[in-house]
């Protein structure tokens, strides 16, 4: 709306400025960009004819002064005088937009379609909208929509190639976004390029175009974070620390960029720098859910009262709560809140904290504290260098009962070493998109199924029972599924499990938590890429195989099989220490240890 402004709102709005002084003056400063000015005029106006195009004007004033909530206000008083206008609906679209009411902007676009179906903007907005509800089918949809209209609409192609890339569609995502380069080489399409490519897993293509968006606008700080990402999977971890410092400095406010920068830094070691960084996390809604109450920053805790809240995903609280034994030792009065699915194990393995096994929604928010904090600030108290990690064998109590009945079900199982295997996890994240989670994963554990000795337990908490259908019509051999426990829920049971099964082989989810966690579980975990965190994640005892390049699964599985026969052959009692002693002597490269939390 900022340029002709005069034949935006046409010729009616012209005989109004013509008659009207206050409207021409309102409409002067307007188009000077001198906008409080032009409101005051534009107020006069309105007590005397206040018209659509009028309030109209008043709206994108108060868009350009950033009161887009006031904007909204004008433009539904121009709808009450002209409620069949398409271009006002498109401009409220636009201000919802702005405002992230992704929802309500695609009702007024689709109320710009009702009254003008031609309209070149607004099943684009719709398209556009949708992708930020995370909406890609339907998003799709309307985009392709857009590109039969107009094949070279830059927007379109752009989101379209989003879309797709969400959807999985990784191939015709690319095909998409090689038509926006060929229209337009811009370092935003370039970066969307490389963010493709790198999840192709096409990392040296992908820095190339990473390295070209920075070429077009050396000042566009998503392309330094992606260049960042890309060092930090080659194991150059100070190289892209230096790239995510260098996009914090263009843009300080994307908490993103933190996050990247605090797990470059404990890939390098660096752990308090780490943590001190880790911090911005809270930046990020719904991540901690912190309430603005003072925070403990370390110092005597005696006599004072310290509430915990819990954070992120389940796996997250138990790898965290690895501190809390540290935490106690501060003689203060502790209360951990916690998801009510832990709440057992941690009454049993906290004594002296207070368990609050509620969400954290419903903490009792009439309990007065003095300290309030999210338990993953804790590890930067306790954990600043590779030293501060313990060496020990775990941190939760597993129910004795439990195990023994658990003991006498897994012997019923037959004779052999019972190892408990997760394969797939329900993490959305974009960093775990590579992760195990298919069937196709679970055929490169085929030799230990082919190991007479071994007896494998599905630790899946999702409906598995068409991929172990494939299972036994491809070896033969069957995948244990158990009875009498909700792998999801009952945690308590799943800890006794771990401690009553031989191993457990999982992905990096919430079963490879709690198997590092629990007193007397063995764990290997099997990552499909680096984290950092895989150092605070690792079994109490040294007992955990990884694989040192990404996505390398068949070599990593080698070794799992390497193992395994070595084990069958080795007595019913485990000895890790034994296990990793065995796979040095036979050269199995990789396998690296690390300490827990």
């Amino acid at each position: 709306m900022e340029n002709n402004n005069n034949q935006a709102f046409g010729e009616k709005f012209q005989r109004q400025v013509t008659e009207n002084s206050h409207l021409a003056r309102a409409l002067e400063y307007y188009q000077e960009k001198e906008y409080a000015t032009a409101k005051m005029f534009l107020e006069m106006v309105v007590k005397e004819d206040p018209t659509a195009d009028v309030y109209h004007l008043l709206a994108m004033v108060e868009q350009n002064e950033g009161e887009l909530a006031q904007a909204v206000i004008w433009l539904n008083s121009a709808l009450k005088i002209e409620p069949n206008s398409p271009d006002l609906y498109n401009t409220l679209g636009d201000l919802l937009m702005k405002g992230k009411k992704y929802q309500k902007a695609i009702n007024a676009f689709e109320q710009t379609l009702k009254f003008q179906p031609d309209h070149p903007d607004a099943r684009y907005n719709i398209g556009a909208s949708l992708m930020r509800l995370k909406k890609y089918e339907a998003a799709e949809k309307n985009l392709r929509k857009v590109l039969e209209e107009q094949p070279n609409h830059i927007g379109a192609l752009q989101n379209l190639s989003l879309a797709l890339k969400e959807l999985d569609f990784q191939q015709e995502s690319l095909d998409t976004s090689k038509r926006l380069l060929a229209i337009q080489e811009s370092e935003v399409a370039c970066n969307n390029h490389g963010t493709i490519l790198k999840e192709m897993n096409r990392k040296e293509e992908a820095l190339k175009y990473f390295e070209r968006a920075i070429e077009l606008n050396p000042k566009y700080a998503a392309a330094y974070c992606n260049v960042g990402l890309m060092m930090l999977e080659l194991e150059e971890p100070e190289l892209a620390i230096t790239h995510y410092k260098y996009a914090i400095t263009l843009d300080d406010q994307d908490p993103e960029f933190y996050h990247n920068l605090a797990f470059a830094y404990f890939a390098a070691n660096r752990y308090g720098e780490g943590w001190d960084v880790f911090r911005h996390r809270k930046l990020v809604k719904n991540v901690c859910g912190y309430t603005g109450k003072p925070e403990w920053e370390g110092g005597p805790l005696e006599g004072k009262r310290l509430l915990v809240t819990a954070e992120q995903g389940l796996g997250d609280e138990i790898m965290f709560a690895s501190t809390i034994p540290d935490l106690s030792k501060e003689d203060g009065d502790i209360t951990l809140q916690c998801d009510p699915r832990l709440a057992d194990i941690y009454q049993r393995s906290f004594p002296g904290v207070t368990i609050l096994g509620v969400e954290r929604k419903d903490i009792d928010r009439s309990m007065e504290n003095d300290y309030e904090n999210a338990i993953g600030d804790f590890p930067r108290f306790y954990r600043r260098t590779l030293d501060d990690f313990p060496i020990r064998d775990g941190y939760l109590n597993a129910d004795s009962q439990k195990v023994a009945v658990w003991k006498e079900k897994l012997d019923q199982c037959g004779e052999g070493l019972k190892i408990g295997l997760c394969w797939s996890s329900g993490m959305a994240a974009k960093i775990r998109k590579h992760q195990l989670t298919s069937i196709s994963t679970v055929s490169h554990f085929y030799p230990l199924l082919n190991i007479p000795e071994v007896i494998i337990i599905s630790l899946q908490y999702t409906d598995v029972t068409e991929e172990l259908k494939i299972v036994k019509e491809e070896t033969g051999k069957e995948i244990v599924v158990i009875d009498g426990i909700n792998m999801k829920n009952d945690q308590d049971e799943l800890a006794a499990l771990m401690v009553a099964l031989d191993l457990t082989i999982s992905v990096h989810t919430a079963v490879l938590q709690m198997a590092a966690a629990v007193k007397g579980a063995n764990v290997w975990a099997i990552p499909a890429f680096i984290s950092p965190f895989h150092r605070l994640m690792k079994s109490p005892v040294p007992n955990d195989v990884d694989d040192k390049k990404r996505g390398d699964v068949e070599k990593m599985t080698g070794q799992v099989a390497v193992a395994a026969s070595i084990l069958t052959k080795a007595t019913k009692q485990v000895d890790p220490a034994k296990w990793i002693t065995e796979i040095s002597n036979q050269e199995v490269e990789d396998g690296r240890l690390y300490p827990a939390v």
